[in-house]
């Protein structure tokens, strides 16, 4: 086998493995879905919704709570949750099983909290990201400036 044809082929595999760990990783838009059904579901104060969206261990301490201790915690999230948001940047790790999401707080909210900065910590169980955390902040995260800026969005097409 010609030498350059083996090296070539070694490389075409090489980028099909890392394409594939990579797709497999998800991708910001995974991540932004299911904060975004997490979110709907918390400012329509449904708990059991929210919960679909975390981590197993979350689910299980919240399966615990009395109902006055779920109606306390489920106060204290929506008090500390703005209505809208903007996403500024992700993060998936290499490891393709952990990420976070970096988020600001936009429209008819700024101005009205102190906490504006928030971060979503994911985890994946099986194939699906589920929320280990979520927080919101004075201060941004130093990691968020690492974080993959979402993409802007393109100008219509002019007729």
């Amino acid at each position: 086998m010609n030498r350059h044809f083996g090296l070539r082929l070694l490389a075409l595999l090489a980028c099909m493995i890392f394409s594939a760990g990579n797709a497999a990783a998800g991708t910001p838009e995974d991540l932004q879905a299911v904060y975004r059904s997490y979110h709907n579901a918390e400012l329509a104060r449904n708990f059991d919704e929210m919960l679909k969206f975390t981590v197993r261990s979350r689910r299980n301490t919240f399966a615990k709570l009395s109902p006055a201790e779920r109606d306390a915690a489920l106060a204290y999230t929506i008090e500390s949750t703005p209505k809208s948001y903007r996403v500024t940047g992700t993060i998936v790790e290499p490891n393709g099983r952990d990420a976070t999401l970096y988020l600001i707080i936009d429209g008819a909210d700024k101005g009205k909290s102190d906490t504006p900065y928030g971060s979503v910590v994911f985890e994946k169980e099986g194939d699906t990201w589920k929320i280990a955390a979520a927080a919101w902040r004075r201060v941004q995260s130093p990691a968020a400036e690492r974080a993959v800026k979402p993409a802007a969005a393109k100008p219509p097409l002019a007729k």
